[in-house]
């Protein structure tokens, strides 16, 4: 994810032709060599929020070196990162290095065809309780970084808060949530997002980070025949694919108005007090749609929180928090409504949390910032079946 560890740098040993290594290091070994000759499959998912980042890769294992002599073992760490040559253009070398996974499933199986390993991996710490302890907790009286920070110490996690703002939580329930899943929750009703990576929690604004500049340009071709042609010459086709480079192989974009609302009315009660207020929301993009979305929310002791002080009573302070609370449900729904697919060749340059321009699609999609929400990586042992599918969201822009 961008503006999460990622390491560029040349790689040694380059030829003209497209190619992508894979760095894995094992127990504080270097098993790259070992594992690249033999890989048949890897994909690896890099989410912006609310999940964890999975690898997965399947190896030959013709003469049972993996299952003898070069054991995975289950619940061990490995460091994981890709490289990249020429696939932009001849001389480019990019390196990635995507952080600490923990190893979650290992399945040796044997068939006709041969005997292979699949290894499966999250970004999750299995060795603490953060993924799959269910918790009680009451918290009271507190800002998200503080109960986050909290958190990451209990999990022996480090804690990465990156948001210009850090919302009051009055009172708030962790019934037999893991502290994943309640800490999840809990940002997504203050309008911030959690991240998993390095074994660390990452906190941040999603609106913050659409708000950054667009990386680039990505362009799309008009015609099947401009789409052959980049693929079987990535980079030399007209300029289509990645800031002009390194071609598209298919792409698909929509704009759905299902579960889109032009505004949000939101009816907040205190359980303390009895009293209620009212807040609203309008979509700033004005969707072409008639529905509001009505929401009734009970606010138990000691009151919701204010801007201001932090916490409070009285309904008369409510208003400018219950507006604010009224925007984050509305955004939630409007992040779906314009969503965009791409394949690409092999490609380390998109990352999730990267905001991109597109030119080619149509006059509803172009010229606007999308942010990326998933990246997935697919390398193969031959590198004509390498390739990068970027998952993006039109940015909101409020």
């Amino acid at each position: 994810m961008s503006g999460f560890p990622t390491i560029s740098g040349g790689l040694s040993g380059l030829s003209p032709l497209p190619s992508s290594q894979v760095s894995i290091q094992y127990n504080g070994s270097d098993v790259s060599s070992i594992i690249q000759p033999n890989l048949l499959k890897l994909v690896y998912h890099d989410r912006i929020s609310y999940q964890s980042d999975n690898l997965e890769f399947t190896i030959a294992d013709p003469n049972g070196i993996f299952r003898n002599e070069f054991s995975f073992q289950n619940g061990s760490g490995v460091q994981f990162g890709l490289g990249s040559q020429n696939f932009g253009y001849i001389g480019e070398s990019l390196f990635n290095d995507y952080g600490a996974f923990a190893i979650t499933r290992v399945s040796p199986s044997q068939s006709r065809s041969g005997s292979t390993v699949d290894i499966r991996c999250s970004s999750v710490p299995i060795k603490s309780s953060f993924r799959l302890e269910m918790k009680f907790n009451r918290w009271q009286e507190i800002r998200l970084k503080g109960m986050a920070t909290q958190i990451a110490s209990d999990n022996q996690m480090q804690l990465s808060y990156q948001a210009s703002t850090d919302p009051a939580i009055a009172t708030i329930e962790q019934t037999d949530e893991s502290d994943f899943v309640f800490l999840s929750r809990v940002a997504q009703t203050v309008g911030m997002s959690v991240k998993i990576k390095n074994n660390s929690i990452i906190v941040f604004s999603r609106s913050e980070y659409e708000a950054k500049p667009p990386k680039g340009i990505i362009t799309f071709p008009p015609t099947p025949g401009l789409l052959l042609s980049n693929i079987l010459n990535p980079g030399t086709a007209a300029g289509y694919g990645v800031n002009g480079q390194g071609g598209m192989i298919s792409w698909s974009a929509s704009d759905n108005l299902d579960g889109i609302f032009k505004d949000c009315r939101i009816t907040i009660r205190s359980i303390d007090s009895g009293k209620t207020t009212i807040g609203k929301f309008v979509d700033q993009n004005n969707p072409p749609v008639g529905s509001s979305l009505n929401l009734r929310k009970n606010v138990y002791p000691p009151n919701y929180p204010t801007p201001s002080s932090g916490f409070y009573d009285g309904a008369d302070q409510m208003t400018t928090s219950a507006d604010q609370k009224a925007q984050y449900e509305l955004r939630l729904r409007a992040e779906k409504r314009h969503q965009l697919r791409i394949v690409l060749p092999f490609c380390l340059k998109i990352e999730s949390g990267d905001v991109w321009t597109m030119q080619g699609i149509g006059k509803d999609f172009d010229g606007l910032p999308w942010i990326g929400i998933e990246t997935e990586q697919t390398k193969s042992g031959d590198e004509t079946g390498s390739q990068t599918g970027v998952t993006f969201e039109r940015c909101l822009g409020w």
